[in-house]
């Protein structure tokens, strides 16, 4: 479309309190030796132009600035009877692609359409979603695809990462670095 421009990944100024909680993330994954890896900007700009304004403008910033991609953490679930944890790990790139163009009516319509995306996925299909314009001081739902709602977590992503622990689900089986397990 002739003058029609779409907007690209670029950087932008993150707020000092998730600016602190990403380094302390980040600090906990390096002295638990989490194999993580920050994502550059690059990597963003390959996401598809028509879909990238669907992406939180903070999260290629914070990846991109902060070695947290590819740590997983994790919280008590929000159920009662329910007694698996729950699971937390940034999306990257490849995983936003897989989402906002895979026409799934569900997604589009419960979660694309009110103006929320997905930012984790858990293992059993929910999502972490928060709001894509309103930055990252917006709150932080889980999406409960068996009930089809959107249940609070969090009023922040700040406050998300400083709250959750971190996971034996970031190591894999070899170089697990944790309590009752031999570290590395």
């Amino acid at each position: 479309m002739l003058g029609h421009t779409t907007p690209m990944i670029t950087e932008i100024t993150l707020p000092p309190e998730l600016t602190k909680a990403a380094e302390s993330l980040e600090q906990r994954f390096q002295i638990l030796r989490v194999p993580t890896r920050k994502v550059p900007l690059t990597e963003w700009s390959l996401v598809p132009e028509k879909v990238q304004g669907l992406i939180p403008s903070w999260v290629p910033t914070l990846l991109a600035r902060f070695s947290i991609h590819g740590g997983v953490l994790e919280c008590k679930n929000n159920n009662e009877d329910a007694t698996w944890q729950r699971w937390f790990s940034f999306s990257g790139p490849d995983q936003y692609k897989e989402f906002l163009l895979s026409g799934d009516y569900v997604w589009e319509t419960e979660i694309l359409a009110a103006g929320f995306v997905p930012i984790s996925h858990e293992q059993n299909g929910d999502l972490w979603v928060t709001s894509i314009k309103d930055g990252p001081s917006s709150p932080i739902y889980l999406f409960d695809l068996s009930g089809m709602e959107r249940v609070f977590a969090s009023s922040r992503i700040a406050l998300l990462i400083s709250c959750m622990a971190v996971s034996e689900c970031s190591w894999d089986d070899k170089t697990k670095s944790v309590m009752w397990h031999p570290g590395c």
